[in-house]
């Protein structure tokens, strides 16, 4: 009873128990990006119950403490559950609430291929990394180095993640099409291979290759679907591409600028 009293009393958006639940936040959000991906894909015979469940039922409680957590507004502690509340009632806590429903609906085995594929749309869990971070960065108040290494390392994550969302699509569509008479790409170039493992980085490979437009074109798209997936790929590319080069700039600036304070 004491540690449900405490988690459901109103704790400041400093204390030292809601930076640790937003450093574990961060590593699950990480998580549930590589996650989903991959049981909707590579191991979609997997039913994950074991992993999902304790997974959602944090972000259940992340909600839940959202409301009970207080908030600055114009250089002032709100610590009233009533404006707390209120602050919280947006779209992404509705969006939040979504991603739980479908994280948790295909355990029910009502119609598993399709479930399955709604789990994509808790990878919106992405966005509370940037948030996470930030609550991080501002109590720790790291220096021009620190947050360009914090920045670096974001970016990084954001890539790859990218990338292995769209490596574990592209190979969601070949096995989509396994009983048609389509050719696809799995049945060109992974037939030689026997482990899942060794599929799944010739995936990634097809993604990285697209994204950054290298585009050695040993493995290419063998059929409509995949052409339409590839020329998605490709128009999010430009996107990454931009936003990789704007953040390695203001990363470059930042740390020279202290580097020039310093001297």
């Amino acid at each position: 009873m004491g540690i449900v009293k405490f988690f459901f009393s109103v704790h400041i958006p400093d204390s030292a128990f809601i930076i640790w639940w937003n450093f574990f936040g961060l590593v699950l959000v990480v998580f549930n990006c590589f996650y989903v991906p991959l049981l909707a894909s590579f191991l979609f015979d997997y039913s994950g119950v074991y992993i999902t469940i304790p997974l959602n039922l944090f972000f259940a409680l992340d909600i839940i403490l959202s409301f009970r957590t207080a908030y600055y507004s114009k250089g002032l502690l709100i610590v009233s559950s009533k404006k707390i509340i209120r602050h919280n009632i947006n779209v992404g806590t509705g969006f939040d609430l979504m991603a739980l429903f479908f994280g948790v609906l295909y355990l029910f085995d009502l119609d598993q291929a399709v479930l399955k594929y709604l789990t994509f749309f808790t990878l919106y869990r992405g966005f509370k990394m940037n948030t996470y971070i930030q609550r991080i960065e501002d109590h720790f108040q790291f220096g021009r180095v620190g947050s360009g290494l914090l920045k670096l390392l974001r970016l990084v994550l954001f890539i790859y993640i990218v990338a292995h969302v769209g490596g574990c699509v592209f190979y969601l569509i070949g096995v989509d099409q396994n009983d048609s008479q389509a050719f696809t790409w799995l049945r060109q170039y992974a037939a030689s291979y026997t482990s899942i493992v060794d599929v799944y980085i010739l995936a990634v490979y097809w993604s990285f290759t697209t994204m950054i437009t290298v585009g050695y074109g040993d493995i290419t798209p063998q059929n409509v679907s995949e052409q339409i997936y590839t020329i998605v790929m490709m128009a999010m590319a430009g996107g990454v591409f931009g936003y990789s080069l704007n953040t390695i700039g203001q990363i470059v600036n930042d740390v020279t600028e202290a580097s020039a304070q310093s001297r």
